[in-house]
């Protein structure tokens, strides 16, 4: 299947910061994320015990105006609300909103064998695995689903196979087929 660069391109209106109420209601609100006075009164009221939350009070963002990722564009908003509640884990939420969250302090050194290989290695060997089987029937919402992402930004285009360099791993995919839905497979195998 060949991915026309514009389809992934997302249009400026997505970007644009808007509001909603928990039925799907836009909500003016200033410009800026943290200037809803009314609202960081109740909250603060809340939080301090002094009053109880109504969960209908409660702003998202619109979904039709919204790209995964952008919690790192918001920098300066997060410093201020984590500043606002000290805790032991502060820095490292912070560092995770300001470089985005590596996976690699968390892998465990693996020596043994899995599925039949022998493994002597802190992390694991670079790797292309074929999607499960169960995608075949699935191709067309596959492809659907791989696009709407695209234009979410939830995943990234890196390139065409053969002209770009591969991840270090990729994952099959699998697709459950009752309520189709498509799923990676995390298992090294």
């Amino acid at each position: 299947m060949e991915f026309d660069s514009k389809v992934v391109q997302v249009g400026t209106n997505r970007l644009c910061l808007r509001w909603v109420d928990w039925r799907g209601n836009p909500v003016p609100v200033s410009s800026e994320v943290t200037e809803n006075s009314h609202f960081r009164s109740a909250v603060l009221k809340v939080s301090r015990g002094e009053a109880l939350g109504d969960v209908g009070d409660l702003l998202f963002r619109d979904p039709e105006h919204f790209r995964a990722g952008e919690l790192h564009e918001h920098v300066d908003s997060w410093k201020e609300i984590v500043m606002g509640s000290p805790s032991l884990h502060q820095s490292e939420v912070l560092a995770w909103i300001e470089g985005k969250v590596s996976v690699f302090p968390y892998f465990q050194h693996f020596s043994g064998v899995f599925k039949g290989e022998s493994y002597d290695s802190d992390l694991p060997p670079g790797k292309a695995f074929f999607n499960n089987v169960s995608c075949k029937p699935f191709v067309k919402f596959i492809q659907q689903t791989l696009l709407d992402r695209l234009k979410t930004g939830a995943v990234s285009l890196l390139g065409k196979v053969g002209e770009v360099q591969p991840p270090h791993l990729v994952l099959p995919l699998i697709v459950e087929p009752t309520k189709p839905r498509w799923c990676h497979d995390a298992r090294f195998r």
